[in-house]
């Protein structure tokens, strides 16, 4: 069983909401008398809104033009995510008998907005030496639509 509770600590106090302690106080019940991992770390910001539209809006949609335009390559949305997500967006597993390397594909829903940038940043140099498209920086799309 693993479990997420969100809170903060102010003033070297850990900081919760009355439902979060709630929710806490069940699930210890459920957990009683056996050992556990407490583990704090710093919050991510996930991935905002505005990234997510961008990311499907433009990128997706530039490279599926793309892979169509420049190799023939008929790929629809969600196939392009997965490509994505295979090629920027991954974990790399070793086989411990063999050495051999497999990559195993993320979430982009779990990336903060700098994980974001990052692997955006990755797949705009990919899509110019591949594709030869150049995929605008978020803020250069948004200007492009004030113009309209």
């Amino acid at each position: 069983m693993k479990q997420v509770y969100n809170g903060n600590i102010i003033n070297g106090k850990i900081v919760l909401k009355d439902y979060v302690k709630k929710a806490m106080q069940a699930d210890f019940k459920t957990v009683n008398d056996m050992p556990i991992t407490l583990t704090i770390e710093r919050a991510k910001k996930k991935r905002s809104n505005d990234q997510n539209a961008y990311y499907f809006g433009v990128v997706v949609q530039m490279i599926k033009q793309g892979f169509n335009d420049t190799c023939g390559y008929n790929a629809n949305l969600e196939s392009t995510h997965e490509f994505i997500k295979s090629e920027f967006n991954f974990k790399e597993i070793v086989n411990e008998k063999t050495g051999e390397i497999a990559k195993i594909p993320n979430s982009t829903t779990e990336l903060s907005t700098f994980e974001f940038m990052q692997m955006l940043e990755k797949i705009q140099i990919w899509a110019i030496e591949f594709l030869g498209i150049n995929i605008p920086d978020p803020n250069e799309q948004l200007s492009v639509f004030a113009q309209d």
